[in-house]
């Protein structure tokens, strides 16, 4: 990710606030947009989108609709006012939170690893993940139910085969609760 990637502001009028347009600067240029259907134009080209987050879980959502039609690397932003009067920036897409000096940081950094915060990006690496977990699970499933068909229902190597299926189902249970998009709205 290029730290020359272009930056939009998705604010409707009325939505952002003069201190948190303060905090923006750093960023450098930005192009501000009043809707979704702003990014529409046919020069827009793929970047970062950051949306404040009085603008509503109704406007996140069609932006994501929207960006899952658009080709290219698009990186949608939540921006939080804290408490603390500082402000923080939730990825819409992986769910954790962090500081905008920290996100503006890996933008500069556009080689390092830590700066794929991309929606589109983000997606492809956990659904690869996922997948490659799963296979694993299958076969060591497999395995063991093999293993087990073998064995005296109540021999001590068979109550360690069943510690090792539980824990199999553990792994898998939390690998189904890796989602792509975490509910905004929670």
């Amino acid at each position: 990710m290029s730290s020359s990637e272009p930056r939009y502001l998705l604010a409707p009028s009325g939505v952002l606030t003069p201190e948190l347009r303060g905090r923006l600067n750093s960023f450098g240029p930005i192009l501000e947009l009043e809707s979704v259907a702003d990014l529409r134009s046919g020069d827009r080209e793929p970047g970062w989108i950051l949306v404040p987050a009085r603008a509503g879980a109704a406007l996140v959502m069609s932006l994501l609709e929207r960006l899952g039609e658009m080709p290219g690397a698009w990186s949608p932003l939540l921006l939080v006012d804290e408490p603390d009067g500082g402000i923080s920036v939730l990825p819409i897409s992986p769910g954790f939170r962090m500081d905008l000096d920290e996100v503006r940081g890996r933008i500069e950094r556009a080689d390092s690893a830590d700066a794929v915060l991309s929606f589109r990006k983000t997606l492809p690496v956990l659904s690869r993940v996922r997948h490659d977990i799963n296979n694993a699970l299958t076969s060591a499933f497999a395995e063991v139910q093999l293993l087990l068909m073998d064995m005296p229902p109540d021999g001590e190597v068979a109550a360690a085969l069943r510690t090792v299926e539980a824990q199999l189902r553990k792994v898998r249970d939390l690998v189904a609760e890796l989602t792509p998009i975490r509910s905004l709205t929670k």
